[in-house]
């Protein structure tokens, strides 16, 4: 069968890609005898040689110097001008990822090389990177570089790395501050190079105990703070700027920020971006400062963009930004600056990269919510509020996860139900699911309000799960509530910081109140949502009848629950509800539309003040005590910590007071028992004298 001329490409490929110093002597065996060559006979069998000069041995893996019969031959065949075409890439090194993909293709020719010449498997890793010196060496033509001759620049580019490799550079203030400057002056991608070089050192810079991950990760030494801190600024500060400066980022007629990632300038820019993320994430790891974390993690935020490309990297990225955020050590102005940062991936970003984003972030609030005290409270509903600003710029996303979640509650409550186990109960009876609970609330309520739907100009699509996430709990039926409760002196038990009280509380005036208090405030909250509403009147009926049967239930003989208190609280609450009820009544009986008409019926009102409503007046008057009642509460709290810490310190002071006392209570006894000796002596003789008397 004849060899066809794809077999023929496929060989020749096979040979460009792994047999380069074999194809030199393939090459020479198939050409024609020249004049000036003769056959020899060697021992081994037959080969032509050169008279003239002998080949020179090609280097495995690397660039081949060019025998001289090549040079002079005229004879230009497609293996010289593949050769041609790889000078760049052999001149650059050969990187990781090509060895890689070496081991994974032909698998017996890396082991070959490894038994064999196991310093041609030797790669570098700034290889790649060194593309970006030839990419602006073509663009600053005031570089005294651009003048010398291709060789000469080629010999130092295969230098250098040899050299940055074997001999590490201590960095110096001087040597950044140039670089700086170059990159703010003409946005230099020689001196970016530098500083994403000097910053993957300084990410590096506690680390690398090894002597080869030393070589490969920092290229420099630095032993200064102040050397530290002006690489980190520099390239946190000014990478971001070049980067747009080469590749700006641009916005399509849809609103779409995008990158022309199909470009030469893109693709010789990718290592020096994946660089510097990759040595952003990973200087995250280490800081805690709140002024250094802020400044890198939005330093991230111009590069987004860019990133959309690299969905490994991005993926590592959102998991180190959600950590910051939702983390119970983080300061507020670190969450902040986090959410910012997801926030811009949600609104650039496709539809996957918007789902890793909210799945990662409910992941991440709800294990930052695992602890739940009166120092950590504030800031989990910090999270809980942010969080569900992110629901809502893609509604489609937002359906399709919080539907899933929101699943996976009902199957947990499901099961706790289900399974007749000891302690399934503890699949819901936690902070997690109290506050994952509340959290969808807060995403419901917040995009499903008429206001944001009027904005919208549409009905939100979140509405359609307010139905599976309502638990109808009717609070007062519960039997802690029907009978008597019995008088305490316990302390009042804080609701928002706990989701479970001792025994000792139940069935005492004190847990009977509170639970009065939360059902008032959690009705009062409710009802003014809606306490300018044209339809309030027929809204608040069926509740105002529920709260009066139960109030007659409770005056009963012999079946009450004798709470004054908690009946009185409740009294007045059904009191307001009427009464804002019969204002909206007054309000709407002088209006001339009928309830067909929807815009005149969202417009009612709408521009009232709602604190002058009876209700409202009442739920900022119930919110003000609030506020002074936790105010007190706290002050009570640093009061006993403070209290608690100072009786740890006189326990432990006492302690070694009595230790030291012992000791001198020791030596006290050893003179005072010499001294009685003494007394003792010295009365022995005196009576001695005086019977010789």
């Amino acid at each position: 069968m004849p060899v066809t001329k794809k077999n023929l490409k496929a060989t020749r490929k096979f040979e460009k890609n792994h047999l380069k110093g074999q194809k030199s002597k393939d090459a020479e065996f198939y050409k024609k005898d020249k004049p000036d060559e003769r056959r020899r006979l060697f021992k081994g069998g037959f080969e032509f040689v050169d008279d003239k000069k002998a080949a020179d041995k090609a280097s495995k893996l690397g660039k081949r110097k060019r025998p001289e019969p090549a040079k002079k031959s005229e004879d230009k065949g497609d293996d010289d001008g593949d050769d041609e075409g790889d000078e760049d890439d052999d001149d650059m090194g050969m990187s990781k990822k090509a060895m890689d993909d070496l081991a994974t293709k032909d698998p017996e020719f890396y082991k070959f090389l490894k038994e064999t010449d196991p310093e041609a498997l030797d790669f570098d890793e700034n290889a790649d990177l060194a593309e970006v010196d030839a990419l602006s060496a073509s663009e600053d033509e005031g570089e005294d570089e651009d003048e010398q001759p291709k060789k000469k620049q080629k010999k130092e580019k295969k230098a250098k790395p040899e050299k940055q490799a074997n001999n590490r550079t201590e960095l110096t203030v001087e040597a950044v501050a140039k670089w700086k400057q170059s990159m703010i002056d003409n946005h230099s991608l020689k001196a970016a190079r530098q500083i994403v070089l000097a910053f993957r050192s300084a990410a590096h810079v506690n680390e690398a105990d090894d002597e080869d991950d030393k070589r490969n990760k920092n290229n420099f030494i630095i032993s200064s703070p102040q050397v530290f801190n002006d690489v980190l600024v520099a390239a946190l500060r000014h990478i971001p700027a070049v980067l747009n400066h080469h590749l700006p980022i641009k916005e399509s007629a849809a609103g779409k920020l995008y990158v022309q990632t199909e470009s030469k300038k893109f693709k010789t820019l990718s290592l020096l971006l994946k660089t510097y993320t990759a040595s952003v994430i990973h200087l995250l790891s280490s800081l805690s400062d709140d002024k250094t974390l802020k400044l890198t993690i939005s330093s991230l935020e111009p590069i987004l963009p860019y990133l959309l490309t690299f969905r490994k990297l991005l993926k590592g990225l959102i998991k180190t930004v959600v950590h910051f955020w939702s983390q119970v050590a983080s300061s507020e102005s670190t969450k902040i600056t986090s959410f910012l940062v997801l926030r811009r991936l949600v609104v650039i970003g496709d539809k996957g990269v918007r789902e890793s984003v909210l799945k990662m972030a409910y992941q991440g609030l709800i294990q930052g919510c695992r602890v739940t005290n009166s120092n950590t409270i504030q800031g989990i509903n910090l999270l809980k509020n942010s969080g569900a600003e992110l629901w809502g710029i893609d509604q489609n996303v937002g359906y399709t996860t919080a539907f899933l979640y929101i699943r996976q509650l009902a199957l947990h409550l499901r099961n706790s139900i289900v399974q007749k186990k000891k302690d399934s109960h503890r699949i819901i009876y936690n902070w997690q699911y109290v506050h994952s609970l509340d959290f969808w609330s807060v995403v419901l309520s917040e995009h499903c309000s008429p206001l944001k739907e009027a904005e919208a100009g549409k009905e939100s699509q979140l509405k359609m799960l307010i139905y599976p996430l309502v638990q109808v709990t009717l609070v007062l039926n519960a039997a802690e509530m029907k009978k008597p409760s019995k008088s305490s002196t316990l302390k009042p038990l804080d609701f928002s910081v706990n989701y479970k009280c001792p025994k000792s509380y139940l069935r005492t005036r004190t847990y009977q109140d509170g639970v009065g208090d939360q059902v008032v405030e959690l009705m009062s909250e409710y009802f003014l949502l809606w306490a300018t509403n044209i339809a309030f009147p027929e809204f608040s009926l069926p509740v105002v009848i529920q709260l009066k049967r139960w109030l007659k239930q409770t005056r009963r003989k012999f079946v009450g629950n004798k709470n004054t208190k908690l009946t009185s609280s409740l009294i007045t609450l059904v009191q307001k509800i009427e009464a804002n009820a019969t204002f909206v009544e007054g309000k709407r009986a002088n209006v001339d539309f009928a309830p067909k008409d929807r815009a005149q019926v969202d417009a009612f009102l709408r521009d009232f003040d709602w604190e002058k409503t009876p209700l409202g007046a009442y739920v900022s008057a119930q919110r003000k005590m609030r506020a002074e009642k936790a105010k007190l509460m706290e002050e009570a709290r640093k009061d006993d910590e403070k209290r608690r810490k100072e009786d740890e310190a006189n326990a432990v002071n006492g302690a070694n007071e009595f230790d030291d006392a012992e000791e001198y209570d020791d030596e006290d006894e050893e003179v005072d028992f010499l001294g009685e000796d003494d007394e003792d002596l010295d009365g022995e003789d005196d009576g001695d004298d005086l019977d010789d008397e």
